[in-house]
């Protein structure tokens, strides 16, 4: 099951991507998996953050762009947040390309950015 896969994306809204796809995902291909992108948290993932019982850690690229489903913007939870933010500590090492919600790189540590080479930030209407 997906165990050579090296790139996952999920684009659009409908269907949401659940935590439940997320943990499949990680749990197959979380050795293997070098590029991540979704581009919208779905209502679930913002209440319940990204599963983190496999996470990814080799990550090159991590794209996570939007908070929201329609027009309107979801209010990400704190262990959302907390949890996106682990998996970007978890791939300090490896990560190169990088674009997060804002919300989460109050949490980061510095040597998280350290081998970056692109970083972008999607700005919430939270964002204080």
């Amino acid at each position: 099951m997906l165990i050579n896969l090296r790139s996952f994306s999920w684009d659009g809204e409908r269907p949401a991507l659940s935590c439940s796809i997320l943990q499949a995902l990680f749990s197959a291909s979380g050795k293997t998996l070098k590029e991540f992108s979704m581009t919208t948290l779905s209502a679930q993932i913002g209440r319940e953050g990204i599963p983190l019982t496999s996470t990814p850690t080799r990550l090159h690229t991590l794209f996570i762009s939007h908070a929201g489903i329609g027009a309107d913007m979801l209010s990400i939870d704190e262990q959302a947040v907390n949890s996106m933010a682990r998996i970007l500590e978890a791939n300090a090492h490896t990560l190169v390309r990088l674009t997060i919600l804002s919300d989460i790189l109050w949490l980061c540590s510095v040597p998280s950015f350290v081998g970056l080479r692109e970083l972008g930030f999607v700005f919430t209407e939270n964002f204080d």
